[in-house]
């Protein structure tokens, strides 16, 4: 079987932990089968955090006068990065460097949720790197900031994180999707939030991923649960019926494959789908066609809602 991944971090500068995900590890690990991969930076860089980068101390992205940002340790307040540019410009310009040449790796540039410098930013990377990224990844958790808050649109593709931390509710990405123009994907499967799925199964840009593959197995064994919908996506304990479920809310012309490396197991794919007690062409959509569909730049800019 030949499947896409929609979700790699990738390493440039050192990062707080899992330090071993380079481009060149990544495509050591990669599997014979994976025919493109969507790339971005491991965001967990330890040059942005204060206090030495000890863990738990994650920053916070601060808009200041006059186009400034400031990164703000949020465990002891101490500023790790003051300026005026997206303080991943050079990390970004470094990845998509690193990529060109490489077949099936697609750079994805990762910005900072700041109104300052995220439509700068992204104009930077249009004007200078046009043809060379395909599209964006932002991460509410990490900046500290709704996305819901952020003027921001094009039509490029966007991936985002979701969790059960109300800063990165798959419902308030729902908010932005509505007025986004590109094509949104909702990572970690909308962190199971029911009431988001059901908004994204209504959006013709909207789609989720299914990383990383571990929490699907977590899932099916009863082990996570929490803020998700979990027993209602859970109701007979194994993989295919998570996924059946999410079928069923958002249609399966909308869910992805992503491996969340180096945190999911790029090897465990085969098994995976194997594993799966679905039709060949239902596992084909998600592993490889419903890719090809997200990741491509919109002709216009309608409305979705």
């Amino acid at each position: 079987m030949e499947f896409n991944d929609c979700h790699v971090h990738i390493r440039i500068d050192p990062v707080l932990f899992r330090d071993k995900s380079t481009l060149q590890d990544y495509l050591n690990e990669r599997s014979k089968n994976n025919v493109c991969s969507i790339v971005f930076l491991h965001p967990l860089v330890k040059k942005l955090y204060a206090c030495d980068g000890r863990q738990g101390h994650l920053y916070s992205a601060r808009d200041l006068r006059e186009r400034r940002i400031e990164y703000v340790c949020k465990g002891c307040g101490n500023v790790s990065f003051l300026g005026d540019y997206d303080p991943f410009r050079v990390a970004n310009e470094k990845l998509i460097r690193e990529c060109e040449g490489v077949e099936g790796v697609q750079p994805y540039i990762y910005l900072s949720l700041t109104n300052n410098t995220i439509n700068e930013e992204f104009l930077y990377f249009e004007n200078n790197y046009k043809g060379k990224f395909f599209g964006i990844k932002l991460h509410p958790n990490l900046a500290d900031r709704k996305l819901s808050e952020i003027n921001f649109n094009s039509n490029y593709p966007l991936i985002v994180h979701t969790g059960v931390e109300d800063v990165c509710n798959a419902e308030d990405v729902v908010k932005f999707a509505k007025k986004y123009s590109g094509n949104i994907l909702f990572a970690h499967s909308a962190a199971f939030n029911k009431e988001a799925l059901i908004e994204i199964g209504k959006l013709k840009n909207a789609y989720i991923d299914i990383s990383p593959t571990y929490l699907l197995d977590s899932l099916a064994e009863g082990s996570r649960g929490g803020k998700s919908f979990v027993n209602d996506i859970n109701d007979s304990g194994d993989v295919t019926t998570i996924l059946k479920n999410l079928i069923d809310i958002v249609g399966v012309d909308k869910i992805l494959f992503g491996s969340d490396y180096p945190w999911g197991d790029v090897e465990k794919v085969e098994a995976l789908y194997d594993s799966l007690k679905l039709p060949e062409n239902i596992k084909n959509k998600i592993f490889y066609e419903n890719y090809i569909k997200f990741n491509k730049i919109r002709e216009n800019y309608a409305e979705n809602e």
